[in-house]
């Protein structure tokens, strides 16, 4: 997955959060993202999809 070169700090929630993270040993996680490192689980990167400004261009359209 293409990711963003820059690592960012997060809290993960595994059942509520509404970003994703890819930790450095690859594990997808759901999670919002933080700037504080004292609150942050841990640091891994963001995905470039989430921060890419011509995603919309660039997804698949669904059949329907």
């Amino acid at each position: 997955m293409p990711c963003d070169a820059a690592p960012a700090y997060y809290i993960a929630k595994p059942k509520s959060g509404s970003k994703r993270i890819v930790t450095p040993n690859g594990e997808v996680l759901a999670c919002e993202y933080t700037e504080d490192p004292h609150r942050a689980t841990g640091t891994g990167f963001i995905p470039h999809w989430a921060t890419c400004p011509q995603a919309d261009r660039h997804r698949r359209r669904k059949n329907g």
